[in-house]
């Protein structure tokens, strides 16, 4: 297995660092998509509902999500099992710089976790979302900052606790999308 993660490293690395366009290409989805897609949440957010509370409770899972998923789940694998990034176990000019421990990918278990949030109240924008979470994760491989591994726990992660936190709020939210759709 670990033959395999360094393999795909390479390579993904490799076409990364192919020439000034591919760089490019790789630092902004590595770097700056995430930010656009934090835009495009806020911005779903204010039009994905009428009823203000049908908003608030999204927001609330939404928040739900990146506290469970960011603050606890990653932090404790990070501070128990430290993972030191593939650029400086290969001594690689990274495109991009990153600190703390490598696996879990902070990036995946976020993105992937608010993908799946997404993906329970509008399909096609979630799985829209979750496409977009996958090209940073392979960007942020490419770049340099992260193993194939880091990038797969991390989306694996990131699924379990959407599922999780959906699972423990389904309840409220059947009740406000019955109150929503009788007015």
């Amino acid at each position: 297995m670990s033959q395999l993660n360094e393999q795909l490293f390479d390579f993904l690395f490799r076409i990364g660092h192919a020439n000034a366009l591919t760089e490019s290409i790789v630092v902004f989805f590595a770097e700056y998509l995430p930010y656009l897609l934090l835009i495009w949440c806020v911005w779903f957010l204010f039009v994905s509902h009428k009823d203000w509370r049908a908003r608030l409770t999204l927001l609330g899972e939404g928040i739900l999500v990146l506290i469970f998923a960011r603050g606890v789940v990653v932090s404790i694998i990070h501070y128990f099992y430290p993972t030191p990034r593939p650029y400086l176990v290969l001594g690689l000019e990274p495109l991009v710089i990153a600190s703390s421990s490598s696996f879990p990918s902070s990036h995946a278990t976020i993105l992937f976790a608010i993908g799946v949030t997404l993906f329970y109240f509008r399909k096609r924008l979630g799985l829209l979302f979750l496409g977009a979470a996958f090209l940073n994760a392979l960007a942020r491989v490419a770049s340099g900052v992260h193993w194939p591994i880091d990038i797969i726990g991390g989306a694996g992660l990131g699924i379990i606790v959407g599922i999780i936190v959906h699972a423990m709020l389904v309840p409220s939210w059947v009740k406000l999308l019955e109150r929503e759709r009788s007015t």
